[in-house]
């Protein structure tokens, strides 16, 4: 009997730890996409970024600062005002 509630244990927390890392690699992934929107959205509209922009931009981990920043960079007039 505890052999097997040790099995069914195990398998709970491997099920919980592999989403815990599922949703981890789907958030990194994501913000990778963002990243990448950002770049093109700044490249397109002042030129390619620089490289102290790049590494900014790679160095930002927030979903949300992300997508404002994207959105900022879609109606700034220069990349100062994006902000980045």
């Amino acid at each position: 009997k505890g052999i097997e509630k040790g099995r069914v244990e195990g398998l709970q927390e491997g099920r919980v730890e592999g989403r815990v890392e599922g949703r981890v690699e789907g958030r990194q992934e994501v913000l990778g996409a963002l990243r990448a929107v950002l770049l093109d959205v700044l490249a397109s509209r002042f030129g390619p970024p620089d490289e102290p922009v790049t590494s900014r931009v790679a160095g930002i981990d927030s979903v949300d600062e992300l997508r404002t920043l994207t959105r900022r960079a879609l109606a700034a007039g220069s990349l100062q005002e994006v902000g980045v």
